[in-house]
């Protein structure tokens, strides 16, 4: 019986000290000054409903709070995952300004405060949400609270390092968010305007390959070459597995390494690009999934970007070598015949035969 209380006491020193490590890592978010890149290809996504806010008109839908119960089991539509990341009409927001009319307190001031709260009383995502909606309900109206996690974010000057994307698996439209539920936004679709269930959305998450290749680089700067100018060729392998095994869903990941860092450095976690995720029951429609990663990687290419070591700039332009695969992801990604069918040599236009 002692043996089993000590690993279990082990086992809850263990997760404190994980909580512990992540409330300080948040309150270093809150606390710390901007330090985005400016050539960022995931632009600051502040939502245009956010810098409207003075329009007392956008406000008015947030007062259903007021007889919800404090709005504690309601979650605003937040189609912030649906929003473009070349999205360039969108604004950055100025956290000095008053956060309403005559208020004696800034809209930086007021969210940090609120932050600190948050994590002191390990809000989750949506329990925090709920909160600024509430308090956004309760102040005068015009003000500049944010009412999103991404507005949050940005007021901080930070960005999130990803873009989450969810499509109807009928249509292949962008859906739209309502009470925390996906529908479909395309009015010819059969599922148009209905709630969509898990198995008929696909979710196409795009991580900010730019932030992660200057993090490798400035990480492994003495393993590259001595010039001002860097290189970096990418390996791409892409496969998919299923989430779990009593169900149809599964993540098709695409990743990257770099070529120019010598094993096994190369293969370390820490070393790989995670450049996209495709998570539902069916598979990727390649069109959809590799978009957004094609942009990125193409401006990387031809326009590259830079760090800063020691104060001397090196620039970085991005190459592509392989797109790494086994038979099936192959022929789905290069949309051909599948491997064991005829004409499925991509090399001639050789029939096959057919054997047992």
């Amino acid at each position: 019986m002692s043996n089993t209380n000590q690993i279990y006491t082990k086992r809850v020193l263990h997760q404190r000290l994980h909580r512990d490590k992540q409330k300080e890592q948040y309150e270093q978010t809150v606390n710390s000054d901007s330090d985005c890149s400016s050539n960022s290809t995931v632009d600051k996504l502040d939502d245009i409903y956010f810098e409207l806010s003075d329009d007392e008109s956008i406000i008015s839908p947030l007062n259903q709070f007021q007889n919800d119960d404090y709005g504690e089991n309601r979650y605003l539509p937040d189609n912030d995952d649906n929003i473009s990341m070349n999205d360039d009409t969108l604004f950055q927001h100025n956290n000095t300004f008053s956060l309403y009319e005559q208020s004696p307190v800034s809209t930086g001031e007021a969210v940090g405060r609120l932050m600190k709260f948050c994590i002191n009383s390990n809000f989750d995502k949506k329990k925090v949400v709920t909160l600024m909606c509430l308090i956004k309900s309760i102040l005068p109206s015009p003000n500049k609270l944010p009412t999103t996690f991404r507005q949050i974010l940005n007021v901080f000057g930070k960005t999130p390092s990803f873009i989450a994307k969810f499509y109807c698996n009928n249509c292949w439209a962008l859906t739209t968010t309502k009470n925390n539920q996906q529908y479909c936004t395309n009015s010819s679709c059969t599922l148009s305007d209905s709630q969509l269930s898990k198995r008929q959305v696909t979710e196409v998450t795009t991580l900010d390959i730019r932030e992660k290749l200057q993090s490798i680089v400035r990480r492994n700067f003495s393993l590259f070459t001595g010039h001002d100018e860097l290189f970096p060729s990418f390996d791409i392998p892409s496969d998919g597995a299923p989430l779990i095994r009593s169900s149809k869903s599964a993540v098709w990941p695409c990743f990257s390494s770099i070529v120019e860092l010598p094993p096994p450095v190369r293969e370390y976690q820490t070393n790989i690009l995670t450049l996209g995720l495709w998570i539902s029951c069916i598979k990727p429609n390649v069109n959809l999934f590799l978009d957004d990663i094609i942009k990125q990687l193409s401006d990387l290419s031809h326009n590259g970007t830079s760090i800063f070591i020691d104060e001397h700039e090196f620039k970085i332009n991005v190459k592509t070598q392989f797109f790494v695969s086994d038979l099936p992801a192959k022929a789905l990604f290069m949309k051909t015949i599948n491997f064991n069918g005829y004409f499925a040599c991509t090399n001639c236009m050789t029939e096959g035969i057919y054997s047992i």
